[in-house]
């Protein structure tokens, strides 16, 4: 058992270091600088324009909240009055 341990350890290792394992290794000869890929580029603009809209609803959150807690105030407000007999009708 002490054995089997340090030689699954080692094995596992080795395995993780081969290229196929890896995810990010780029083909010898490959620039790190920008891709000519077509499918690189159409991602890349994907992500981007997944970026801006997820900007736009926050913005647009942000907007929304503002607006339901000013209503929310104003109902509250017409709630109190209401119980406390002030009535504005």
């Amino acid at each position: 058992m002490k054995r089997m341990l340090p030689a699954l350890l080692i094995a596992l290792a080795s395995v993780g270091t081969t290229q196929a394992w890896a995810q990010n290794v780029a083909p010898s000869g490959a620039k790190s600088a920008e891709s000519s890929d077509t499918i690189v580029q159409m991602r890349s603009e994907i992500r981007a324009a997944n970026e801006t809209y997820r900007a736009k609803v926050r913005a647009a959150n942000k907007v929304r909240d503002r607006e339901v807690a000013k209503a929310q105030a104003e109902r509250n407000k017409t709630i109190e009055a209401a119980q406390s007999g002030g009535g504005s009708s």
